[in-house]
Parts: C-alpha cells; sequence; structure tokens
C-alpha cells in the first residue's frame, strides 16, 4: 500500500482506496490517500435491509431466505 501511494504521488495521480468502514476511510485519509470509497453496493444493501428487519423486532433473521 504505501508503495502505491508513493508512486500516485510521484506521478501526481489521485490515490484511491476501497475501505470497509468510517473508521478505516479516516486513517487512509491522514495516509494521504485522495479517493476514498467506502463499503460496497451489496454491503450498503444488506446492511440497510438487516436494520428494517431488526425494526419488526424479530429474531428471525437468520431463517429468512437469502439471495
Amino acid at each position: 500500500m504505501d508503495h502505491i501511494l508513493a508512486a500516485c504521488k510521484k506521478n501526481k495521480v489521485a490515490a484511491g482506496v476501497h475501505c470497509f468502514s468510517a473508521e478505516e476511510a479516516l486513517a487512509r485519509i491522514a495516509e494521504g490517500w485522495q479517493f476514498i470509497a467506502v463499503g460496497s453496493e451489496l454491503r450498503m444493501m444488506l446492511m440497510g435491509a438487516a436494520a428494517e428487519v431488526r425494526k419488526l423486532g424479530t429474531s428471525a433473521a437468520g431463517e429468512m431466505a437469502k439471495y
């Protein structure tokens, strides 16, 4: 990762990285990364769906169909 970041800086290219949490994104920004993608579309959709199931007050989430 250090090599990629240094090469991007040397060649004046925006350094980008995918992160899986806000905490990781903040750490990468502090390191000098310029393009930060947090999470993935699938992860965001699954987290949103899980939040909606929690609102229903059911603990049967493990019994729900998974596609």
